[in-house]
């Protein structure tokens, strides 16, 4: 396998060698005019390539400028970075801006959810696959007939670094008949991926997923409908498929506020273990606030339902999550998360010796660093992750530890 240890060690050089936009920094406040009025000139000049480095690199310096993050934003959305765009205009609602320039980044976004064409996203990172979980105990005692007797699972522990690709192709197309000055109605489809290849095939992993239907975008209001196919593989052979329905919504208000919620029902059928078929049911709702031009803040709450024969997966599940973007200096757009999870077993075998219900605390960091450039549109992030769950059942709690580091396409 020399091509993946190849692979792996490219993409480790090349994160770890991204420049920045601009070698030398602004100086002086009038260094700083003329290089926002240079990227003024690309975005008019319909060159909004070159205008993303250069605002983004007087933001590095200070992110507190909201002019430039309003440009900024006006950059992604020509060039058709639409996650990015639609973030960054989210973002500077939030400040102080008069009504009529408020009323107009509303118009943005919801130009953004009604856009038409073709657009792709693309991430690309190196990851530790294998065992991540450290349990407490590998022993666990079960009633046989009365008497307790000890069963000693055999577990996974090794180990290695691997590749992982995460994007999506995405179509959408207005649809004039339906829509109004008020609503603009578009159809949709989106082709999703989510692959990871390590030197070991038992670890290689493959999902694909397709979703299409319809979204409404209103001036402060968006909401979508659509059905969803997916279907995983593991170490080359299939694992599961899933068929559901996917709804969202979100309600955005000129303070840069919003409320969103989203629900799904999905049928799954393994193809591995028929314990695992059934169904698949979620909820979720969340309110987040832009702050000062420069950061967002946010809680959502989610639940679950497992409705499958397993014992160990037949659960409802409920998470509660904390999260947040920061704009900072050097460059550097932080994104932490805290989270509390319950896992309520419906059907616990009745051989176990105490509830095996389980609570999980984690942490997520992500880091991106947005001004350096690497093969012309991709910029470096590192992500790091850490959850400690705990059960009355020793073999049943683990710490677990996830990293990845890696660039993902800007425009």
């Amino acid at each position: 396998m020399p091509f993946k240890n190849t692979a792996i060690t490219v993409m480790l050089a090349l994160v770890l060698s991204g420049g920045g936009a601009n070698a030398k920094p602004l100086e002086t406040q009038a260094q700083i005019e003329r290089y926002f009025l240079s990227g003024l000139a690309n975005v008019e000049a319909s060159q909004p390539e070159k205008a993303i480095p250069v605002f983004l690199e007087i933001l590095a310096q200070d992110p507190s400028l909201v002019r430039v993050r309003l440009e900024l934003a006006r950059a992604y959305f020509n060039a058709e970075d639409w996650q990015r765009a639609r973030q960054e205009f989210f973002i500077v609602l939030s400040a102080d801006l008069p009504e009529p320039v408020k009323d107009r980044v509303l118009a943005f976004i919801r130009a953004i959810d009604s856009r038409r064409g073709f657009d792709w996203d693309l991430s690309l990172s190196v990851v530790k696959v294998g065992n991540q979980r450290r349990y407490a105990s590998d022993t666990v005692l079960v009633d046989s007939g009365g008497v307790m007797l000890p069963f000693v699972f055999d577990r996974e522990t090794s180990d290695e670094f691997g590749l992982r690709a995460v994007g999506a192709l995405n179509f959408r197309r207005p649809i004039a008949s339906l829509s109004s000055a008020k609503a603009a109605i578009s159809g949709f489809a989106t082709l999703g991926f989510d692959l990871t290849e390590a030197k070991t095939s038992t670890y290689d992993d493959a999902i694909f997923s397709l979703t299409a239907g319809v979204r409404t975008a209103r001036s402060q209001l968006t909401y979508a409908f659509a059905p969803s196919i997916s279907t995983r593989y593991i170490a080359g052979s299939k694992y599961e498929d899933r068929f559901g329905l996917i709804a969202n919504f979100e309600r955005r208000g000129q303070e840069g506020g919003s409320v969103f919620g989203r629900a799904t029902f999905f049928d799954v059928s393994n193809a591995r273990n028929e314990a695992l078929s059934g169904h698949i049911t979620s909820a979720s709702l969340g309110v987040r606030q832009a702050i000062n031009g420069r950061a967002i803040l946010g809680i959502s709450g989610r639940i679950e339902r497992e409705n499958v024969p397993s014992a160990q997966e037949d659960a409802v599940t409920t998470q509660i999550t904390a999260f947040g973007t920061f704009e900072m200096k050097y460059g550097l757009t932080a994104q932490p998360s805290l989270y509390f999870r319950y896992k309520d077993l419906k059907n616990p075998s009745p051989i176990l010796p105490a509830s095996p219900d389980e609570k999980t605390y984690g942490a997520q960091l992500r880091v991106e660093k947005n001004d350096w450039f690497i093969a012309g549109s991709y910029t470096p992030f590192v992500e790091v992750s850490y959850e400690e769950t705990r059960s009355d059942i020793a073999a049943f709690s683990y710490t677990e530890t996830r990293s990845r580091i890696g660039i993902t396409r800007r425009f």
